[in-house]
Parts: structure tokens; sequence; C-alpha cells
């Protein structure tokens, strides 16, 4: 068992991407718990080759450890290849849903835009009450880049759950600037909460 965890720590950092997609398939491997293992698989989140990306993003689904939440949240927020983007939500929906989802809203409140954005697109990973705040809050933002996320999210949200739960963001979506940069996602938002309804 020692050796197949060195084997795969020393894996995780080889310079073939295969080899580093195949150390993520086998990260319950790897020697330590927790925040120990995190460590070692994190990084690979901004690995330039997007199915590492997803590997990585997969391997924190074993893990389910809510500590890998602003990680996760902060490379979605870059993510532009879908499939990573779906392991990443994955990944944090595997893990304890209340503890995950506190981690993230904490990061919202963080002043980084990226955070803020990062956190906003998170929220596609859960639901309830706190979800419902977190967006809101999101929707309000005076950062075009954390209300797009935020409409992103509530677009996603309404199509996974029907309107029903989403209904009290529709006066934070119809603030929105119809005119401005987000007035495309913002008329397709309020489509999907009046089909869904």
């Amino acid at each position: 068992r020692a050796f197949a965890g060195r084997l795969v720590e020393a894996l995780l950092a080889d310079e073939d991407a295969s080899l580093r997609v195949l150390a993520c398939r086998r990260v319950e491997a790897l020697p330590g718990e927790g925040d120990e293992r995190l460590g070692k698989v994190l990084p690979l989140l901004r690995d330039p080759m997007s199915d590492v990306r997803a590997a990585a993003a997969e391997a924190l689904v074993t893990l389910a450890n809510p500590r890998a939440s602003w990680g996760l949240a902060r490379a979605l927020a870059r993510e532009s290849d879908p499939y990573a983007q779906a392991r990443m939500l994955a990944a944090l929906e595997a893990s304890e849903p209340e503890a995950t989802l506190n981690l993230i809203l904490r990061l919202q409140r963080r002043k980084d835009v990226d955070d803020q954005r990062g956190a906003a697109l998170a929220l596609r990973a859960f639901s309830g009450e706190a979800t419902l705040g977190g967006l809101q809050r999101a929707l309000g933002s005076a950062e075009p880049a954390v209300v797009e996320a935020a409409l992103e999210s509530a677009l996603a949200l309404i199509e996974r759950d029907g309107a029903e739960p989403w209904t009290p963001c529709r006066a934070a979506v119809e603030a929105v600037d119809p005119a401005g940069p987000q007035g495309e996602l913002r008329s397709q938002t309020l489509n999907a909460l009046d089909r869904a309804g």
C-alpha cells in the first residue's frame, strides 16, 4: 500500500498528462488523509490539460471533502471545458452539503470578484433556502461578472428543480439591466421562470 501511494503521488506530478489522469483515478491510494490528500489533488485543478482538471475533480468526488470547496469554486470560475465543469460541480455535490455550502457562502463574502464569481457558479450544485439567499446576493452584486455567473446558476437551477423553489429570485433577476451586457441571459432566466412556473 505504501508503494502504491508513493507511485500515485509521483504520477500526479508526471509531465505526461495521461499518467496524471491515471493517478487521479487512484487517489484513494495516496498516503495521508483529509487535507493532506486534498493538497496533492487541488493543484491539478489548474493543470493546462482539461482532462487532467476533470480527473482531479473526479478524484475530489472520491475524497468528498467540503474543504475542497473553495478550490473547486475558483477552478469552476476559470474552467471553459463543459465536462471538467460538470465534474467540478459533481465534486461539490458529493461533499457533505451543509458544510460545503457554508464554505461557498463564506467565499462569496470575500472582496475578490473572482471568488464571488466562483461562489455564484458553485451555487448550482446545491438547493434550499441558503442557496436562494446566496443566489439573490450574487444577483444584486455591482460586479457584472458576478451577476452573469448568478444568472447562469439561476438558469441551471430552474432547469434542474423547476421554477417554484427559485421564484423568490424573480425580483432580483428583473432588477438586472435588460439593456446591459447580461440582458440576454436575464431574458432567458425570466423565460425559464415563466415556462417552468
